[in-house]
């Protein structure tokens, strides 16, 4: 019986300015090489009502889980007007800074449209 190969270790060693350098890899890329790169940036969606009063479900959810904990003096009674307070208050919260996003995205790719056609 052959002994089993053991894998070289590789030395992980900080430069002067405490940053670890590792060596490259030296095989050929196969499928997994290049995964996060190869898809490109991520293009918002424009924004919708429907998304919003989705969003906004999650910090109402959390409050209706969590206030019970945290506020051992109130009833759940007492806590559900506060979500529901909590939830309208988030849902326009959520749209207009989705709305913000997206008209940021669709003003820099106009820019960058609008710099490609005058050089070109």
């Amino acid at each position: 019986m052959g002994a089993t190969k053991k894998r070289r270790q590789t030395k992980h060693r900080g430069n002067a300015a405490g940053m670890v350098e590792t060596r490259g890899r030296t095989s050929s890329g196969g499928a997994s090489t290049g995964s996060s790169g190869a898809r490109g940036p991520r293009i918002p969606q424009p924004p919708s009502w429907q998304k919003a009063f989705t969003k906004a479900l999650i910090p109402f959810v959390l409050l209706l889980v969590l206030m019970p904990f945290l506020a051992k003096d109130r009833s759940f009674a007492a806590i559900i007007p506060l979500a529901l307070f909590a939830y309208v208050f988030y849902v326009p919260i959520s749209f207009y800074s989705d709305k913000f996003v997206y008209e940021r995205f669709v003003k820099k790719s106009k820019v960058a449209v609008d710099k490609a056609k005058g050089k070109a």
